[in-house]
């Protein structure tokens, strides 16, 4: 049997219905999300449906005004919190949690 890796890991950024918007805000692309909690989710169950079919094992990481800031700032100083930030944050917790579900350390 094949052991999941973290190349097969496919991190999906995720929102909470009740703090979807006060996220959203934080986002320098914030005119190219969804409008709604409602529209992101469904194309968020579909995008988690495709890359399942494909054999990804799927992780979502909940973004919130707190946690995800205080990431970009720590590690990435200057740059605008967006797409590219969404990504490697979900990237970055994908892997902490793989690695303690592991025994290995954590973040």
């Amino acid at each position: 049997m094949k052991q999941n890796t973290p190349a097969q890991l496919a991190p999906l950024p995720w929102y909470e219905p009740e703090s979807y918007e006060r996220v959203c805000a934080l986002m320098h692309d914030k005119d190219g999300l969804f409008g709604t909690y409602a529209e992101w989710l469904g194309a968020a169950q579909r995008t988690e449906e495709q890359l399942s079919r494909k054999g990804a094992r799927t992780v979502r990481v909940t973004l919130d005004t707190v946690r995800f800031p205080a990431w970009c700032a720590a590690h990435r100083p200057g740059q605008h919190i967006d797409g590219q930030a969404r990504m490697q944050y979900a990237s970055y917790i994908a892997v902490q949690m793989y690695l303690a579900g592991r025994g290995e350390a954590g973040h």
